[in-house]
């Protein structure tokens, strides 16, 4: 029957394939003569691009109770490749209610992968133990690859992301998920983690076989020296010089060596006559430094007011100027220098550069730490219209925004600076995502303002009748307080109880 089949389908093509594989996979009794006639009939489904086949053979794959078939993973990539993300996910899942194997499951995990949805995470999360049970280690080791990528979207799940990357030996994966690694452990709390993550990248740019990823390599090295920069420790400032001394990317570096020492030299001058010395040594490096260093000391020092006009219809490329900007407009307003804009009013030029930052962020674009301290500022400012696209550029750098993994180092000075400030402007959303980046970033005193935090909106969600965002909150609470102070240990701080007032609507059915 499958070989009178295949002369149908050589004969009449596509369409007449599709129609004698169909009959066969409805009428066949056996399950491997079924089997094979609806991978057949996919196939051909695929090439008529026929909607209405393609989900009448996938409800009826679930239908085969044995045997596996190579042929239907080949299938789901094929969905992928012509643009049908959705059949190839509901065409996984019918695999994996069918025969629940670990490449079951990741192809499932992919085909949500590919259509950005949520969910992957989790999937890939159901992967990683069945593949371990199944000795599968390929498929072990791309799911935790994949699932690491997803965990460090989110401050929530950066610490877990961070773990997880630990957990694949970067000996077996190849140059493009090394780069996967050494993004999320970048971000890691331990100096040491930090040093190994840029030793994964320095093991790139040095292997003349990975040429094609020596350019992302060398931009996440820059990257995570750009972020950092006083912050870089002195063992990744080694790896960092190490890294960009390399033969095979000199050229590419250029003078990136020079820089990093300037960068770095600028950061910790003790007075103005040690910067004007840093002055000249960048621009020497690159002339577009010394413009940026010597405005940014002018506007600190009150001497610069700014001249320029900003129209509406600028489109933010370079943060720099704008981040100055802000400074300068904030400032000249308390000085009374409303002229120092042309047309524009410093609260107005202000909120117009943060705007334009948010916008960047929002777009995928990085902007430099020194982002954090301006956008703190501008939180405490008079003005309403400014906090409020203060507000907007915080969302967008911690992340909430369109669900982009935030491409800016950590601030300056810690986390919980920027949880107080945003908690004072009554953004509590925002202040505990900033809590919770500060208990991944293990601060001092971050789990107990976290627990605290969450116990308190806890509270306010059973009062306001929200019985199950309560109980997650406060059980969140109770987890959090118990990790950071176990029972038995010897310490003030407790676990966060109910209080009498929210324990009716937490609790109790009636409610």
């Amino acid at each position: 029957m499958i070989a009178a089949a295949e002369r149908v389908e050589r004969a009449g093509g596509a369409s007449a394939g599709l129609t004698v594989w169909r009959r066969l996979a409805a009428s066949a009794n056996s399950a491997d003569l079924r089997g094979e006639a609806i991978v057949r009939g996919l196939r051909c489904a695929v090439k008529m691009r026929d909607l209405g086949a393609l989900q009448e053979l996938t409800k009826l794959w679930e239908t085969v109770d044995q045997g596996v078939w190579d042929g239907l993973f080949e299938v789901c990539k094929e969905l992928w490749r012509v643009g049908m993300p959705i059949v190839a996910t509901g065409l996984a899942l019918a695999e994996v209610r069918r025969l629940r194997t670990a490449r079951a499951l990741y192809t499932y995990a992919r085909a949500l992968d590919s259509a950005g949805d949520p969910r992957a995470a989790q999937a890939f999360e159901e992967v990683v133990p069945r593949a371990e049970a199944e000795g599968a280690k390929d498929i072990e080791r791309a799911a935790r690859l994949r699932l690491v990528a997803w965990l460090a979207r989110s401050p929530e799940t950066l610490a877990r992301a961070i773990e997880e990357a630990k957990k694949v030996s970067p000996n077996e994966v190849s140059a493009a998920d090394r780069l996967v690694l050494a993004r999320v452990l970048l971000r890691s709390p331990s100096r040491f983690v930090r040093a190994g993550a840029l030793g994964l990248l320095d093991d790139v740019v040095s292997n003349e076989d990975a040429r094609t990823w020596h350019v992302a390599a060398l931009t996440l090295a820059a990257s995570h020296a750009d972020r950092a920069l006083e912050g870089l420790s002195s063992l990744e400032l080694d790896r960092l010089n190490a890294l960009l001394g390399r033969a095979p990317i000199v050229k590419l570096a250029g003078r990136a060596r020079e820089a990093l020492a300037v960068s770095q030299s600028a950061s910790r001058a003790p007075d103005d006559a040690s910067m004007e010395r840093v002055l000249d040594a960048a621009a020497n490096v690159d002339p577009a430094f010394a413009p940026l260093y010597r405005r940014a000391q002018d506007i600190a020092s009150g001497r610069f007011e700014a001249q320029l006009e900003i129209r509406d219809d600028d489109r933010l490329s370079d943060p720099w100027p704008a981040l100055l900007d802000v400074v300068a407009a904030m400032r000249d307003r308390r000085a009374g220098a409303g002229h120092a804009f042309g047309k524009r009013a410093p609260d107005a030029a202000a909120a117009h550069r943060l705007r334009q930052l948010a916008e960047l962020v929002e777009r995928g674009g990085s902007v430099p730490v020194q982002t954090w301290t301006v956008a703190q500022a501008a939180l405490g400012d008079e003005n309403a219209d400014v906090r409020a696209v203060a507000g907007r550029l915080f969302a967008a750098m911690l992340g909430e925004r369109n669900g982009r993994e935030r491409r800016i180092g950590p601030p300056p000075h810690g986390w919980s600076p920027v949880a107080q400030a945003l908690s004072a402007c009554g953004m509590e959303s925002l202040a505990t995502t900033a809590r919770r980046c500060a208990s991944a970033a293990k601060e001092t005193g971050a789990e107990d303002a976290l627990s605290l935090a969450l116990t308190r909106s806890g509270w306010e969600l059973a009062q306001a009748g929200d019985r199950s965002r309560a109980i997650a909150r406060l059980r969140e609470a109770r987890s959090i307080a118990l990790a950071s102070h176990p029972p038995g240990a010897k310490t003030e701080a407790a676990a966060p109880k109910t209080p009498a007032s929210a324990k009716t609507p937490v609790s109790s059915p009636s409610s």
